[in-house]
């Protein structure tokens, strides 16, 4: 069972960006309170989903075909990413979170929209054609930092 252990904790780390997390606040007890836009820049979301949908394409073709002439998606796959995990974390549906991208600028830019934001069917469509990969990815990625941090740890 040890050289199981270790091998997922190396298979895990290796190939995870390394990030730097020294600017990240102490919270010894209680809830941590963080508006979404805080916690992606706190957990490197930006480079995280890079990272993940990255990974996930070399498993899997874009499912999503190009626009019309081919032009390229006028949004990137890391941003759908993010905005999906701000929806999961926040509990919010579909008309929700599109609505609150939206109405908070802020929030808005650090998922990399710039301009327009997405429509709630647009918004539908691409995270559907995500698949589970980058989400997968995703995970792993945050898992690392996490054992890198000493948060959580892997016991032999």
């Amino acid at each position: 069972m040890e050289s199981i252990t270790n091998w997922l904790q190396s298979a895990i780390l290796r190939p995870v960006p390394g990030l730097d997390y020294s600017s990240l606040p102490g919270k010894p007890h209680g809830k941590l309170r963080l508006a979404p836009e805080q916690l992606l820049a706190a957990i490197h979301a930006q480079e995280l989903a890079e990272w993940s949908v990255q990974s996930a394409a070399h498993f899997q073709p874009p499912r999503l075909k190009r626009g019309a002439g081919g032009r390229p998606a006028r949004y990137r796959d890391s941003s759908i990413l993010m905005m999906a995990i701000v929806q999961t974390v926040w509990r919010k549906s579909y008309e929700q979170i599109v609505d609150y991208v939206a109405t908070h600028r802020e929030l808005a830019v650090s998922l990399g929209f710039e301009g327009r934001t997405i429509s709630q069917g647009h918004y539908w469509e691409r995270r559907s054609a995500l698949g589970i990969l980058p989400f997968l990815f995703f995970f792993f990625a945050l898992a690392a930092q996490l054992i890198r941090l000493g948060v959580i740890r892997v016991r032999n």
